[in-house]
């Protein structure tokens, strides 16, 4: 037991005092993401114990989201070598989070742990004419027009995030060049941050293990 005793002791110190980061990606290309989400309307990825909601339906050019979309029947799918899209349950699998219908775009939502900073999230697009428009905590971000396909890493700064939405331009808008918008969020990267309090739960989680194990073994 003595020989635990110190480094737990100094753990719980630093605990007191420290705050611990590390970084996070959500991989929406993986199976893991795709065992999770394909299919819902909603769902939960996590990652290193981090979960990330996310949710699908169609939104407007003020970010108004409508979950599931209504009749569209819009639902989260992933796939290993793009990402994470939308597509339509009601059997046309081309809509992916690209489609401009009465004012209204496909989109995705994703809804973070307070511990989760995201700084920089990764976009795949095909074809031409990737018009996105990004919302930051319900709040316009920013439109990023495109004719290449590829990849795209946009940075969501500094600030602390806890709602992202990703949503396309159509034709009725006046700075979309196409409506062939299709694209997929490939991953989102951030750190994680662990404040003192929740460290010092970690010390005195280890401290009452060692603890039971001498009891069990007296």
């Amino acid at each position: 037991m003595k020989k635990y005793l110190i480094p737990i002791i100094v753990l719980l110190a630093l605990s007191v005092c420290t705050t611990t980061s590390f970084a996070l990606v959500y991989d929406f290309r993986s199976l893991e993401a795709f065992s999770a989400l394909h299919g819902q309307i909603g769902g939960t990825f996590t990652v290193d114990g981090i979960p990330s909601e996310v949710r699908a339906g169609l939104m407007n050019a003020s970010g108004d989201f409508n979950l599931g979309g209504g009749s569209a029947s819009l639902a989260i799918s992933p796939f290993t070598d793009a990402g994470l899209g939308v597509v339509s349950t009601s059997g046309n699998d081309q809509v992916n989070a690209d489609t401009f219908i009465f004012g209204l775009s496909d989109g995705v939502v994703f809804n973070f742990d307070p511990l989760f900073a995201p700084e920089e999230i990764t976009l795949t697009k095909f074809f031409n004419g990737e018009d996105i428009r990004i919302f930051v905590n319900g709040v316009y971000f920013g439109d990023f027009l495109g004719s290449a396909s590829g990849e795209e890493t946009i940075s969501l700064g500094a600030e602390i995030i806890s709602t992202l939405a990703v949503t396309t331009l159509g034709d009725d808008s006046p700075l979309a060049s196409s409506d062939d918008s299709d694209y997929y969020v490939a991953n989102i990267r951030g750190t994680v941050v662990l404040e003192p309090s929740t460290m010092l739960l970690l010390g005195s989680g280890l401290a009452g293990l060692v603890g039971f194990r001498r009891k069990f073994r007296g």
